[in-house]
């Protein structure tokens, strides 16, 4: 029951944490938070959806497969603004290679009628999106600043990110290989780690939105 609460309520409501801040300091935010809104919006619209949807036990895999398209798109977008050069040129063919994969394994692969989760895309987009951290961890490490770490709402999303998405690919690499129907406590403790790191993801987005003040210019590739 606990579980249930916590994995059906308390996780989807902290949502609204990054959206009511960044729906406050809207005015304060510059390109790259906006896009952050944008992708907190469209992420809490979706989960309000998929609740509706498991409410009225109606099957909602199919959200899944076409949100992880537009979730991947907008992520991209974010990191298509920090990086420049061969990097900034990879980003949008790498969007639409993965968008056309997401359609191949959704009506040939892990297709709506067997009722499975892609978790093989969603294991490739974790790969990207905890690839492009890195890179911009890196990128920060190679730029002097007078501006302290904490201080840089872009550094706490980024976190969010690289976090998010490292227990998601263990999440969904997992339910590959060691989850099985008659295994619900396995189940539990991964969607419980899983649901965790989504809370501390939108809490990281919070305090980037709160903190969030004219950023300092950084080199890029």
């Amino acid at each position: 029951m606990i579980f249930y609460i916590y994995n059906m309520f308390i996780v989807p409501a902290s949502i609204l944490l990054p959206i009511v801040w960044g729906s406050i300091k809207y005015r304060s935010l510059d390109k790259s938070l906006k896009i952050i809104l944008l992708f907190n919006v469209f992420t809490g619209t979706l989960n309000f959806i998929n609740h509706i949807l498991a409410t009225h036990r109606i099957s909602n895999l199919f959200v899944f497969h076409f949100y992880a398209i537009f979730e991947f798109a907008i992520i991209s977008w974010f990191y298509n603004v920090q990086f420049k050069g061969v990097v900034n040129k990879i980003i949008p063919p790498l969007v639409v290679t993965f968008g056309t994969l997401c359609l191949i394994n959704f009506f040939f692969i892990q297709n709506n009628i067997k009722l499975e989760l892609n978790t093989y895309t969603r294991s490739l987009e974790s790969i990207f999106i905890i690839g492009y951290s890195v890179m911009y961890f890196n990128q920060q490490s190679q730029t002097d600043n007078e501006h302290k770490w904490v201080d840089l709402s872009l550094n706490w999303v980024n976190s969010a990110f690289l976090i998010f998405y490292s227990c998601s690919f263990f999440t969904f690499m997992a339910t590959n290989y060691f989850v099985r129907p008659d295994t619900t406590f396995t189940q539990n403790v991964i969607w419980g780690i899983y649901d965790t790191a989504l809370l501390a993801e939108n809490i990281l987005f919070a305090i980037a939105f709160y903190k969030c003040r004219q950023q300092p210019i950084i080199s890029s590739y």
